[in-house]
Order: C-alpha cells, then structure tokens, then sequence
C-alpha cells in the first residue's frame, strides 16, 4: 500500500520516521543519516505533523543532501493511512535527543517492523535483549547513516524474524500482564526500601 500510494517501486525498501516534525526528534538529522547511508534502492518517509520544523524544510534539506527523489516528507496523517504506513515500512527510525517511552517506536514494533532508536530512546535497554532492531551508541550521523545501511541491507527473513521478535516485546512488556507483573514488582521494591 505505502508503495503504491507513494508510486514507488515494490522492491524498493521503506524508511519510517514517525512522529512531530520537531528539531527535538531530529528530523533534518534523519534526512542526513538516511542520505549518509548511501542505499539507492530505499526511501525515506517521514510522517507527523508539523511542530517547529516544517514539511518544507524537510524537502529543503532532502535536495540540499541530493535525495530529493527519495524522501517523502507528508506531514500529519491519522487513522488507517497511519496502520498502513507502520505496517508497510521496513523500518522504522527516531534519532530522537530524548522519548521517554516511545509511543512509535512501540506502535511499529507492532506493527513487525524493526526499529532503529539513538541512545535518547528510553525504550533501547528495554529492547536491545529481544534484538529486533539497532541500537546507536551516540547521536552521531554517521552511526546513524552506518546501521541504516547494514538494515537495509537485511534480507526479508532476517527482518521478519526481528519484527517477530519486536512484537514479542510489546506482547510480553506492554501488555495488560505484562504491565500488571511490573507494577507488582515496583510494589514489592517498596514495601522492602521502607523496611
């Protein structure tokens, strides 16, 4: 679908940044690292609204970086169109300065699609152990740009296993037991600190 509505080639592999167009997310950083990753047959989409960074910008800074062609900057899209985009992309990336929890990072996780977070993501210690995606050590744009490559350079399998995997995570960590074992837990810890 994300393919056909963007009339894009079905072999070609689709970046997601999902998420306020904000300098705190790092969108113009983003547009950098994919264009630093120097993979022709892959594009990049970026979906959220507009908050201090704007869609044209985003264009601005794509041309600027000689990809052009290659990035979709589409601003805020809502309801099924963004289920598609989640279910449609091969992987998703926030080179965000700082997520607390991640709401897309999750969402694409179930969605199967694998995640590439900066070290800003609070979920990236959650989600290194399950190994559903890459997970920066720094915010620089050439790790960036470095594990974009080796993603996509991923074959169908190996990034459906990773989605499996990814959705494990949400299944196990965020679901309803999941969430009610963790808040027995955090209960437990402190009833032992106050004794």
């Amino acid at each position: 679908w994300v393919r056909q509505q963007l009339q894009l080639p079905q072999s070609c592999r689709v970046v997601l940044y999902f998420g306020r167009l904000h300098t705190m997310k790092r969108p113009l950083e983003t547009i950098r690292a994919f264009a630093a990753a120097k993979t022709k047959d892959s594009h990049l989409v970026l979906v959220g609204p507009e908050d201090n960074v704007g869609v044209h910008a985003c264009r601005e800074e794509a041309e600027r970086m000689g990809v052009g062609q290659r990035v979709h900057p589409l601003g805020a899209i809502y309801g099924e169109a963004k289920e598609r985009y989640l279910l449609g992309s091969d992987l998703y990336v926030s080179l965000s300065t700082r997520e607390n929890f991640g709401h897309t990072a999750a969402e694409s996780l179930a969605a199967g699609t694998p995640a590439l977070l900066s070290p800003g993501n609070d979920l990236s210690p959650e989600l290194e152990p399950y190994q559903c995606g890459w997970f920066l050590q720094s915010d620089s744009i050439d790790e960036a740009a470095s594990a974009m490559s080796a993603a996509l350079a991923c074959t169908d399998d190996e990034r459906f296993k990773m989605g499996e995997r990814g959705r494990d995570f949400i299944r196990i960590e965020c679901g309803e037991a999941g969430f009610a074992e963790s808040l027995r837990s955090l209960r437990h810890e402190a009833i032992n600190q106050t004794k």
